[in-house]
């Protein structure tokens, strides 16, 4: 069996580090707050872990943002792939 990390876990991890470190906060610190391991933040930050519910609303409670606002870039960035394909797909073809 092949370990793959998932996308959607590997960008939700991304932009969690990405607020982390713009608030000047280390993985440690993130990680008192959270009452959650070290080690698990930064399984997290890399998508190799598949998050729960709950430690993602603890992480992002102690990054004080809201658990939609990393959702919500998400879907949107989602769509957006998903709308340039769809359009991509309804174009006639090209009569050369």
């Amino acid at each position: 069996m092949t370990d793959s990390i998932d996308p959607i876990s590997a960008a939700v991890g991304r932009r969690l580090r990405e607020i982390r470190e713009a608030k000047g906060m280390s993985q440690d610190k993130l990680a008192a707050s959270s009452g959650l391991h070290r080690t698990y933040i930064g399984r997290v930050e890399r998508g190799e872990a598949n998050i729960t519910i709950k430690s993602f609303y603890r992480i992002c409670a102690a990054l004080d943002i809201l658990t939609t606002e990393i959702l919500a870039e998400e879907f949107v960035r989602r769509h957006k792939e998903f709308e340039a394909e769809f359009r991509k797909r309804r174009e006639p073809p090209n009569s050369s």
